[in-house]
């Protein structure tokens, strides 16, 4: 009997798509699984994003910085029409909020207030090494 070469053509045309289709999922399901490494014969087997995952974010984060933000440019618009002492003034409420959160409560009332009143003394001090910080950025 001769052989068709139409069906031959289809035929081997199916098996080389279900080849193809059966590699990328397979590929595909291998970049994302396992997410934990399983030790088969002494291999660690891992998917290939999950193994990578810091390294994939910390270039992600690079590229961002790099192409479409920058870091100096997030604390320009930060500070862009903010006054310093707001800024201050928000900086002590939030750390006097905090401290107070994390003293222990058997510390008298007297003491954690003055310790809130030297937080905001300090943060007063250091107010002239925010006026640097905004001359450095503006310039």
């Amino acid at each position: 009997m001769r052989e068709n070469p139409v069906l031959m053509l289809a035929v081997l045309s199916l098996v080389g798509a279900m080849i193809g289709w059966t590699t990328n999922v397979v590929a595909i399901k291998l970049l994302f699984r396992p997410l934990k490494p399983i030790n088969i014969l002494g291999f660690k087997i891992q998917g290939v994003i999950p193994k990578r995952r810091d390294e994939i974010a910390k270039s992600i984060g690079e590229t961002v910085e790099e192409e479409l933000l920058s870091v100096d440019e997030i604390i320009e618009q930060l500070l862009e029409g903010t006054d310093k002492q707001d800024i201050l003034d928000m900086l002590k409420v939030k750390i006097v909020e905090l401290t107070e959160g994390k003293l222990p409560s058997f510390i008298p009332s007297a003491f954690s207030g003055m310790i809130s009143k030297y937080i905001e003394d300090i943060i007063d001090e250091k107010g002239e090494l925010m006026k640097k910080v905004k001359a450095l950025l503006t310039n």
